[in-house]
């Protein structure tokens, strides 16, 4: 029996020492690991939050530039279409001068020629009414009635 009671004091002995040797050295070792992994993960917690807001901030500022680029796309198409219009307008415009243009070497086309009939005919249609003229004056009559026709219309004026 004393062997049973060594043997459960010996028993005590070895609870006793294991259990001064856990709390002694163990289990302040896992509390302060356990406590460092409270921490790692509060900071861990609190990294993850603000990488969950900044990914939000993110969002928020693709869904503005999107926006954006989609404001900036309409006002290069806008320019685009003025851009557009401003050339059929200049095309016109340059068609307008060129008709222009034309018009106005048809005319003096014209005209030049007309001058050149001119020039050929003026001397002979001169000559002929100089001749017309003096056959027409050489009567004395037809002086007369010339020379009154003048006085009446300078007394009309």
């Amino acid at each position: 029996m004393i062997d049973l009671l060594f043997a459960f004091l010996n028993l005590a002995l070895v609870v006793g020492i294991i259990t001064y040797v856990a709390y002694t050295y163990f289990i302040p070792a896992l509390r302060q690991q356990v406590q460092e992994e409270q921490e790692t993960e509060q900071a861990l917690g609190e990294e993850y939050n603000q990488l969950v807001l900044q990914k939000k901030q993110l969002d928020a500022t693709i869904i503005s530039q999107d926006a954006y680029i989609i404001e900036l796309r309409n006002k290069v198409d806008l320019w685009h279409q003025v851009l557009d219009k401003q050339k059929e307008v200049e095309k016109e415009e340059q068609q307008l001068y060129l008709e222009k243009a034309k018009d106005v070497r048809r005319k003096q086309s014209h005209i030049y020629a007309l001058r050149k009939q001119y020039e050929q005919l003026a001397p002979k249609v001169y000559d002929r009414v100089e001749k017309t003229l003096e056959a027409y004056y050489a009567d004395p009559e037809n002086v007369h009635a010339y020379i009154k026709q003048i006085l009446n219309q300078m007394k009309k004026a």
